[in-house]
Formats: structure tokens, sequence, C-alpha cells
């Protein structure tokens, strides 16, 4: 099912046509998109805070559905070592944070910023890309459970 994402809502709020997004809906865990209202809302939100969302970067290839809200990126700790997720952090243009990994090991962090800082040439879905590379790309330290502040 195609799904005209808030279209007519960002018509009447003064949006140009050309920059509203149609993306595909389909599947459970899109259900409570479906509602406008609930997305409404979102849109809400943005407009009287000012502000513009965050998100951990669960799945990359949907990062481009909400590249022009997004604000900041973070990659999990589960994700950090994966080899797509530092491949499109590098070719976007929002700070985007490496968690530490669940083992622990820092130098894994590290080198996903140093891959996400640095230009990459990769094959994505049969197309060549080139990506400048992420100057925002930055560490995320996420504390251990049963570490606690001494100091207080």
């Amino acid at each position: 099912m195609l799904f005209v994402l808030f279209k007519k809502y960002l018509s009447e709020s003064g949006i140009d046509n050309d920059h509203i997004i149609e993306i595909a809906l389909d599947g459970i865990e899109n259900e409570e998109l479906r509602d406008p209202k609930k997305c409404y809302q979102h849109i809400d939100v943005m407009k009287e805070t000012h502000l513009s969302p965050a998100d951990e970067m669960l799945y990359p290839e949907n990062y481009w559905y909400l590249s022009d809200v997004l604000s900041y990126v973070a990659v999990g700790a589960r994700s950090v070592e994966n080899q797509q997720h530092r491949l499109v952090c590098s070719g976007i243009d929002v700070p985007a944070g490496m968690k530490n990994p669940t083992s622990g090991d820092f130098s894994v962090m590290l080198n996903s910023v140093v891959a996400a800082q640095s230009k990459q040439t990769f094959i994505y879905r049969n197309w060549e890309v080139n990506t400048p590379g992420n100057p925002l790309t930055h560490t995320l330290l996420k504390a251990e459970d049963g570490i606690r502040d001494s100091s207080g």
C-alpha cells in the first residue's frame, strides 16, 4: 500500500508539494503511522517546540525517509559493529553518535567513528555510492549496569 504521508496536512501548512515525501507503510510495525492523527501530533510538536527529532538508527535503509527532519542519529551498541551503519553515517549531514559496544571493546567504537568520518565507496542496491565522510561523527559512552557515581 502506498500512503501519502501527511500530504494534505503539509500542503495546507504551506509546504511546497515538491518537498513532500511519499513512502510505503506496510507491515504491523508501521500500523501506528497509518493513523493520521498520531502523525499530525508529531508534526505539531515539532512546530510548537521548534525542535527536530533525533533517532537511533536501527535500520540504515530507513534513514532517507526521515532525513529532512532528523537533527541527530545515534548508532546503538549492537549496531556499531555493523558495516552498513558505518557506511550510511559517512554519507549523512547530521551528527552521528556511535555507542560503545556491549562487549566493552572501545576499539570497535573508535573504528566505527573513523570509518564514518572517512570517505567511502561501496555498492548499495546495485548502485555505486560515494560518500564524503561525516566529520560530525563522534563517540557516545553509555554507562555499564552496576557502575555508579561514587561522588554522592
